[in-house]
């Protein structure tokens, strides 16, 4: 044996003998588990890591004659961890201002609406302990200014992802609380109405209306280690009543997007994966207000390694629509943007990037049926991971 690691080996063996003879008490107590606690949770919380800072990102985009709101999320600027960030660009793309929205640990938000008033709503989750969130909704005026800050839910591993404006002007959020789909009515005043949970779905990614008092919410009613889960439609009134349900194949896909089209028609939008696992494609599919089937596109990727993910979509006055995401989520992935006509066929499909990651949040129409798109890059900008803007003709 070689001389130099039988010492190494002595010298191992004799200070663990030390460690265990020291602390044989402690060990020898009943065992409490090998859950971290909550100080050594607090201690990785507060570590201050090379990568806690820098991080800057587009999350939802609203296009207004004047310019254009941006939603995003930021831990380099504002107080605590991650902060809401929301700017506001002219046309020209000159920042006009921002503001920050945190707490005193953490606050994120995942999308944003305009009100009846034209205020800005905004949903997204607070985190008020280690490891406890709540739902967040702000209202914001067209200067920055908070108008309203609104907690909703029991503290835990609770979370708003969309955000609605109904035909009466009721407000409607949906999100998930202690891993079901959950639902919030707010009036116009964003004064609560009800709140529901969606047993049906493990979280509600997307609120859309469908008639005046009608509206559908999108999930996923399983997920699991192995597969995608089962995507899941339902239909509710303005009640809360859940009129109908509605199942995709289990673990062939996600559906994660609604769109309202011309002519009360809808649209789920999401990636559906190849037999075998071979690849991932962009899902669409067209439907009737019952939920019923119209059409159901899927759109191939060139090769096996393209894996996208879709984040946002936007519809033109005709019925087509242009989708924003990311293929292949590794150091080289572009932001892509797929433009589809109104009967479901690719009309043309580009890739944005650099040589390294990057990703599209949301897309929006402008005033001249152009497209301005936000995201991050890792290839451009001072940070780790920047806010990025794109404006395309």
């Amino acid at each position: 044996m070689n001389k130099k690691f039988f010492l190494i080996l002595i010298f191992f063996i004799f200070f663990t003998g030390i460690y265990f003879f020291l602390h044989r008490e402690r060990i020898s107590s009943p065992p409490i588990g090998l859950a971290p606690t909550f100080e050594d949770l607090k201690q990785a919380y507060e570590f201050q890591d090379e990568n806690k800072t820098g991080h800057e990102w587009g999350q939802a985009v609203i296009s207004v004659p004047e310019g254009f709101f941006i939603l995003g999320k930021t831990n380099s600027k504002g107080t605590g961890g991650n902060n809401i960030w929301l700017l506001k660009l002219d046309r020209s793309g000159k920042l006009l201002w921002d503001r920050t929205y945190g707490g005193k640990l953490a606050s994120i938000a995942n999308s944003m609406t305009l009100s009846s008033e034209g205020n800005l709503v905004i949903a997204g989750e607070l985190q008020v302990d280690l490891m406890a969130f709540q739902g967040r909704v702000l209202e914001v005026s067209p200067k920055g200014e908070v108008l309203q800050d609104i907690i909703l839910g029991q503290p835990g591993l609770t979370s708003l992802y969309s955000v609605s404006l109904m035909p009466d002007h009721s407000v409607l959020v949906g999100g998930d609380q202690a891993r079901k789909g959950w639902i919030v009515k707010l009036d116009s005043q964003l004064e609560k109405i009800w709140e529901r949970q969606v047993a049906e779905l493990k979280g509600v990614t997307s609120i859309i209306p469908i008639s005046e008092n009608q509206f559908f919410a999108l999930g996923m009613k399983e997920k699991s280690t192995v597969g995608w889960g089962q995507p899941g439609l339902l239909k509710f009134d303005l009640s809360d009543r859940l009129l109908r349900e509605i199942f995709f194949p289990p673990n062939s896909g996600e559906l994660s997007l609604l769109l309202s089209l011309p002519h009360r028609k809808w649209a789920a939008l999401g990636v559906r994966d190849r037999e075998n696992l071979e690849g991932r494609d962009l899902w669409v599919i067209k439907l009737d207000e019952t939920g019923k089937i119209i059409w159901e596109k899927i759109f191939w990727e060139k090769t096996k390694t393209t894996m996208p993910i879709v984040k946002g979509a936007v519809v033109f006055p005709n019925g087509g629509m242009a989708v924003v995401g990311a293929v292949s989520l590794i150091e080289n992935g572009d932001l892509k943007i797929w433009r589809l006509t109104p009967d479901g066929n690719l009309l043309w499909e580009r890739s944005y990037g650099g040589p390294k990651a990057e990703i599209g949040y949301a897309i929006a129409r402008t005033e001249e049926d152009g497209l301005i798109v936000v995201g991050s890059t890792m290839s451009q900008g001072a940070g780790k991971t920047d806010l990025w803007v794109l404006r395309l003709d």
